[in-house]
């Protein structure tokens, strides 16, 4: 069993989602021909971002940019989390 991260699962959902299917068939079934529509992620970076400022670590998720250029001007930003 291969874990797969949050942004490799985002950048090609195809393969995780066929060995799911896969897994759970007991009979031979077609392969999937298409992903599922994803709904827009742009600003999932900031919210793991803030999830890490809060004292979370979401390990498996993998990378992604945060927006620091969307992020509301008025809104206190917390300090950067820093990993080491």
């Amino acid at each position: 069993v291969r874990v797969v991260t949050l942004a490799e699962f985002i950048r090609n959902p195809m393969e995780p989602l066929q060995a799911i299917v896969d897994e759970m068939s007991h009979q031979q079934i077609p392969r999937l021909t298409e992903a599922p529509t994803m709904v827009d992620l742009s600003n999932l970076g900031r919210f793991l971002q803030d999830l890490r400022n809060q004292g979370m670590h979401p390990f498996l998720t993998g990378e992604f940019p945060t927006n620091v250029g969307d992020v509301d001007q008025n809104a206190k930003l917390s300090k950067p989390y820093l990993v080491r």
